[in-house]
């Protein structure tokens, strides 16, 4: 039932590498999540502009944190 009879491959591991592939693509949109509100910052001269970068700081570091979990774990 687990066997795709393709080289071993089972399913579960073919949903593990999705789900990795998933977070890795997400990591890839925090970064750019992060370099777009600082070229924000830079143009537009608000308060909020450091507190934004703090967020996305803080949404990086937890997503890339959720992304080396997910490859130990899975």
């Amino acid at each position: 039932m687990n066997d795709l009879g393709l080289a071993g491959l089972s399913v579960f591991g073919v949903l593990k590498f999705g789900f990795v592939l998933v977070f890795a693509l997400y990591v890839v949109f925090a970064i750019v999540v992060v370099r777009q509100v600082n070229l924000m910052g830079e143009t537009l001269k608000i308060g909020l502009d450091k507190i934004l970068r703090v967020v996305s700081l803080l949404h990086f570091a937890l997503v890339a944190t959720l992304f080396l979990l997910a490859l130990v774990v899975l």
